[in-house]
């Protein structure tokens, strides 16, 4: 359901999940059948399905069965090693948010400033900062361009991950 929010929420216009049940992360029991509202990158309601007043522009989904809880979040990656085709697999599953422990800073900073521009998929990234290895470490690890790492499946999952999810 993840990377049919992205694709709402890239479009921006309003997004109505009806018949959810949305487990906060709080201390309170899973509120079930309920509608979530969300415009842009803002969630406008969460409450009772009935209750809640869809706008008529709004994209509809039917949420029954499904689950929605709060994105979660990569404490320690090292998102160089894995190549950009990780991003996207952190975001189609659930991951919203990535603190990177230490990689090829201009490329991590490359990818965050095409994550937030929308020309990739990917969740938001914490940088710590560029490799604390040796010259001869981090030269290894750039022997091979990013480009040539990128893996072919991951990035076709990702592109294909919303059709037929809804």
């Amino acid at each position: 359901m993840a990377a049919v929010l992205c694709a709402a929420l890239t479009r921006g216009g309003s997004l109505a999940i009806r018949n959810v049940t949305v487990i906060t992360g709080t201390a309170t029991p899973p509120l079930e059948h309920a509608t979530v509202l969300v415009r842009g990158e803002t969630i406008l309601a969460v409450g009772p399905g009935e209750a809640a007043a869809i706008p008529a522009d709004a994209t509809r989904i039917d949420g029954t069965g499904k689950y929605l809880i709060p994105g979660l979040f990569e404490m320690h990656a090292h998102v160089s090693k894995t190549r950009s085709s990780a991003l996207g697999l952190f975001v189609v599953n659930g991951v919203t948010t990535v603190r990177d422990m230490g990689g090829d800073h201009e490329e991590l900073l490359r990818w965050r400033r095409e994550v937030r521009s929308g020309r990739r998929v990917g969740p938001r990234l914490l940088l710590a900062g560029p490799y604390l290895e040796s010259a001869a470490n981090v030269e290894r690890m750039r022997k091979t361009p990013p480009g040539k790492n990128v893996a072919a499946d991951e990035d076709q999952r990702v592109n294909d991950w919303p059709r037929g999810r809804q």
